[in-house]
């Protein structure tokens, strides 16, 4: 029977125990379709133990679960669950389950949600299992992939999203798309914390956490995390368009936390933010691929960060301890690496003759503050210490190697009975010492006589004057005279124009040269001063160079 004239679904609730099971081999599938579909305290499920179980798929524009409510589909051995799909608007889930799980021979199908919202918040006391999405084999088959697509995704109170491995086979994946990704806290018990896993609990691989997003933002401890008891861990892979915020601890004291650990002899899986703008690890939240089993020799894993800017703050860590495995490294690429607060970027090996780890950083400014133990060390006990590498750093400030801790921010790479590490850093020289430079004392020659002993605090001078001269001796005053302009000798044969322009000067002075008998006065034509200071008018017009008039007088003053 198909939908396809349909426009408008009603309501569909399902309460008070309800029960719709599917179980056996052929059962049968099923399928809901309502506008607001409400479950409170029932239950669907499609189980089998030999064949292929049915599909159970709902679309609505609301999917509300509460109260013990679940969707199952399980299979037993030699049975295969089938897969659970979800298409909502709006999907929220508390206190109750949605999953797709198998044990012994079966297999796991694939759990798929798409919605606008989903919301898995609160797990109540008395629930063996969180509230959450789940893809989960007990068995030696490998589980279920899960899918999320979504603009907003919020996990908390205990809340948990996870492809988890009970058995001898192998974890199945998540790929999470979401433009926004809330991670909070833990259930009131403290039993359940939020977040997503990929975790392993007996031999076989955990599974790989895929997370795309814009904003991914773990807070008051909740986690991701992929790791594994015995088997080798799971990968995370983060790629974050804007930030990624990993932020304080929970009400116990455990950490927010981005993690591969492995608590065995499994080896731990790798963390790799591979594209983020920020990260911003504080308040004692961490990074990490540790190898933390109290027996167990697990080597670390690796964590590889690309980010913009990389920001610890308050006790932020990006660690891959080991104890006594095999060491794990850390790469970090950014443009800002900034230590504040007692952060720490580690690879040590706490234990026995483990080696430490090796720390890349490809940052072109490192800061940290000398006074607030911020560190990067690959310390190791009685194995060799490891290295730390940065490359191509324009500036590091505030941080510096160092043979072994202190109470300063340090870079080591120490071994207490071992030997130590190398640290390697190709930066410019910053020493400002080398940047001074001595400039040399010149000695000038006195080529002219000094009139005045030089002053403390004036330099003698050499000037040359051009036309205007210069006095015949370095003591006498210079005059103050105006420049000499030649007097224009009045000619006969000058034009009319000339002949005006002399007549209206001086009209007597042609009368008086048409009798040469007597003496002649003329017009002056040029003047001179005498020894006396006063200026004499003369006939001819002097032949001099004059001189500048606004030279200084070259007498001594005091200054």
């Amino acid at each position: 029977m198909g939908y396809e004239g349909v426009s408008n679904f009603g309501n569909i609730n399902l309460s008070q125990q309800s029960l719709l099971n599917i179980s056996g081999a052929a059962s049968g599938d099923v399928r809901i379709q309502g506008g607001r579909v409400t479950f409170r305290d029932s239950l669907i499920t499609a189980a089998t133990n030999s064949d292929n179980g049915g599909k159970i798929f709902i679309q609505s524009q609301q999917l509300n679960l509460n109260e013990r409510s679940g969707i199952g589909a399980i299979a037993l051995d030699g049975g295969k669950s089938n897969d659970v799909t979800l298409e909502t608007g709006s999907l929220t889930v508390q206190d109750a389950f949605i999953g797709s799980f198998s044990s012994g021979q079966g297999q796991t199908g694939n759990l798929k949600v798409e919605a606008t919202d989903i919301t898995l918040i609160r797990t109540a006391a008395n629930l063996v299992l969180p509230t959450g999405l789940f893809a989960v084999t007990g068995g030696i088959q490998q589980g279920g992939d899960l899918t999320i697509q979504t603009s907003q995704l919020t996990v908390k109170d205990g809340a948990q999203i996870a492809v988890s491995n009970a058995g001898d086979g192998q974890g199945g994946r998540a790929f999470i798309n979401a433009s926004d990704i809330q991670l909070i806290g833990e259930s009131v018990s403290g039993e359940f914390t939020s977040g997503i896993f990929g975790s392993s609990f007996g031999s076989g691989r955990a599974g790989d956490l895929n997370i795309e997003t814009e904003r991914l933002t773990l807070q008051e401890g909740a986690n991701i995390a992929a790791a594994t008891r015995n088997g080798p861990g799971g990968t995370v892979i983060v790629r974050a368009s804007d930030f990624v915020k990993v932020m304080g601890t929970a009400a116990n004291g455990f950490p927010s936390d981005i993690s591969g650990n492995t608590l065995g002899t499994g080896a731990a899986g790798d963390v790799q933010i591979i594209e983020t703008d920020q990260l911003i690890v504080r308040d004692g939240g961490e990074i990490t691929a540790e190898a933390r089993g109290e027996l167990g020799t697990g080597a670390a894993g690796n964590i590889t960060i690309h980010a913009r800017t990389i920001f610890l703050d308050n006790q932020g860590t990006i660690t891959t301890n080991t104890r006594s495995g095999e060491f794990g490294n850390i790469k970090l690429t950014s443009q800002l690496l900034l230590l504040r607060h007692g952060s720490q970027i580690t690879t040590d090996a706490t234990q026995g003759t483990a080696t430490g780890g090796n720390i890349d950083i490809n940052s072109q400014v490192i800061i940290a503050v000398p006074l607030e133990d911020s560190n990067i060390t690959a310390n190791a006990v009685r194995g060799r210490g490891g290295n730390v590498d940065i490359d191509d750093a324009q500036g590091i400030f505030g941080i510096e190697f160092r043979e072994s801790r202190t109470p300063l921010s340090d870079i080591t790479v120490s071994s207490e009975f071992g030997v130590a590490g190398n640290v390697q850093i190709d930066a410019p020289d910053t020493d400002p010492s080398r940047r001074v430079v001595n400039l040399p004392t010149l000695t000038v020659e006195a080529e002219i006589v000094q009139a005045c002993n030089p002053s403390d605090t004036q330099q003698s001078e050499f000037v040359i004057t051009g036309r205007g001269g210069l006095p015949p001796s370095a003591s006498e005053a210079i005059a103050t005279d105006a420049i000499g302009i030649d007097w224009v000798t009045l000619n006969p044969q000058q034009s009319t124009s000339t002949e005006v322009r002399a007549t209206s000067v001086a009209p007597e002075a042609q009368e008086n040269a048409q009798s040469p008998d007597e003496q002649s006065i003329i017009e002056a034509q040029g003047w001179v001063v005498g020894s006396n200071g006063k200026v004499i008018l003369t006939a001819q017009a002097p032949t001099v160079t004059p001189h500048i008039p606004w030279l200084p007088n070259d007498s001594c003053q005091g200054s």
